[in-house]
């Protein structure tokens, strides 16, 4: 599960599965224009829908996970996440290799937040209902990511194995 922008050994931002990202003067905007012919490990095409899924998904009330992405200050991201809207109005997917992110204040983490791993909105999200992600555990034993690597077996207490992607 690479990231959209990834951090080299010297601990600046460089592209992951995004080619290029822009912040818009003001610093509330972020513009992530996605690497062409990238594919998740079964195949089919990575876009900006499984980033749009990806970050409703961090913004879901029963997210158990360590990323708080309400730190990056998504406009309309509080209002999904206690219930008062069904969509976050801040998540603009232009097209299928580009979307578009404001925020409601500057924030220096909000480029790894909202740059961070992107999961397959097609195999993530089919079962998805908000403040329900319990399903979630079954799939992350059977991972579907972009990555040069691809799962293949999990053995409690043994191994991991993994397979080069061949996409």
């Amino acid at each position: 599960f690479p990231p959209l922008v990834d951090i080299n050994e010297k601990g600046e931002s460089v592209a992951g599965l995004a080619e290029s990202w822009e912040v818009s003067e003001d610093g509330f905007v972020y513009t992530f224009k996605l690497r062409d012919g990238l594919l998740f490990d079964d195949g089919t095409p990575f876009t900006a829908e499984d980033v749009e899924f990806t970050l409703t998904l961090l913004h879901d009330p029963s997210y158990p996970g360590d990323t708080d992405i309400t730190e990056a200050k998504v406009v309309g991201g509080l209002d999904y996440k206690n219930g008062d809207a069904t969509s976050i109005s801040g998540i603009k997917v232009i097209d299928e290799q580009t979307i578009e992110i404001t925020t409601e204040e500057v924030n220096a983490q909000s480029l790894h937040l909202l740059g961070g791993q992107i999961l397959q909105k097609a195999y993530y999200g089919k079962d998805y209902r908000k403040g329900n992600l319990d399903y979630l555990n079954d799939l992350h034993l059977k991972p579907v990511g972009a990555g040069p690597f691809r799962f293949v077996a999990y053995l409690p207490g043994q191994e991991i194995r993994f397979e080069a992607n061949e996409h």
